[in-house]
């Protein structure tokens, strides 16, 4: 990670080197989030599943969405299941 950043002179120039190489372009970081929300569009719990493991199926896709800065709060999941 240092070989990327250590010509750097602004911080700022750094941490966005940093979140790129991370996150990915923005393009990128759209479709991941695309994805994860036609995946919690799409998500119903299976007969043999348990509330735990359907749980965490939901926990996974809204960290996920989370580490790309978009917040899918209790409004969020509202708008599609309300």
């Amino acid at each position: 990670m240092f070989r990327l950043i250590n010509k750097c002179i602004v911080a700022k120039d750094g941490w966005d080197i940093l979140r790129t190489n991370h996150e990915g372009t923005f393009k990128v970081r759209m479709s991941k989030q695309q994805l994860l929300t036609t995946k919690f569009e799409n998500l119903m719990m299976k007969d043999d599943e348990s509330i735990k493991d359907f749980h965490m199926i939901i926990l996974d896709i809204v960290n996920g969405s989370s580490a790309l800065g978009e917040k899918m709060g209790f409004r969020w999941a509202c708008h599609f299941y309300g």
